[in-house]
């Protein structure tokens, strides 16, 4: 609702050449607000600086390894710790590998999300691309009772119904253990994107072609697999 102090802003995220592409018409119906400090702010064009690193990611990265490796100690927890402890969040004294591997994935899920792509790197880098692939894209409940003539329009959280939790697969299965969520079984109440998603992963997409030119150079060099020779 505009009021007499109110200034109306064409939101371009909305209106633009490319907002069919965007946060808003994309489908889902959420919009980032991380790191856009202003309202009238367009997400492609920021003004905030460009992030190269953040420390938070080395140290989760440091944490990563040491999982990886099964060198499991202070520092590891120390480092997740550190993460945590900046937005409030409780200490972990988990010890259990497969436990602690879950806990630095969400985390680095959480704290990295819209940075530089890195997620994409972390699914190629633990192998899950077909799991997060496997369905369309959910989002925002759709709400009912919506009414643009009596100015009427349901927050669709408030018309959630028992039903509508996602499922994780069997415990200990490796979607329980990355979070990662289904939500096919009550899709039709949520907006929704990418129909064709889980027929665009392939797993070829966890290694790089390697250039032809580099070939060209060491002959008995072979093309990893499906890329053709």
């Amino acid at each position: 609702m505009l009021t007499n102090n109110s200034t109306s802003i064409s939101n371009l995220d909305y209106t633009g050449s490319v907002a069919q592409y965007g946060y808003i018409q994309s489908g889902v119906g959420y919009l980032w607000r991380k790191y856009n400090y202003f309202n009238d702010e367009i997400v492609s064009e920021p003004s905030y600086n460009i992030l190269m690193m953040r420390y938070a990611e080395i140290l989760l990265m440091y944490a990563e390894a040491k999982i990886e490796l099964n060198q499991i100690d202070g520092t590891v927890t120390g480092a997740i710790n550190e993460v945590r402890a900046r937005v409030n969040m409780p200490a972990t004294t988990l010890t259990d590998q497969a436990k602690l591997r879950q806990l630095v994935r969400r985390e680095r899920k959480v704290e990295l999300i819209r940075e530089a792509g890195l997620h994409f790197f972390d699914m190629r880098r633990w192998r899950t691309g077909a799991l997060e692939n496997a369905e369309k894209t959910y989002g925002f409940p759709i709400a009912t009772g919506v009414n643009a003539a009596t100015n009427t329009y349901p927050d669709g959280y408030t018309q959630v119904t028992a039903d509508m939790v996602p499922t994780y697969g069997a415990p200990g299965s490796d979607r329980d253990l990355n979070d990662l969520a289904l939500y096919g079984a009550y899709g039709s109440k949520l907006r929704q994107r990418d129909a064709d998603r889980p027929n665009n992963w392939n797993d070829k997409f966890y290694l790089w072609p390697i250039p032809q030119v580099e070939r060209n150079k060491a002959p008995w060099l072979t093309q990893n697999d499906g890329y053709g020779q």
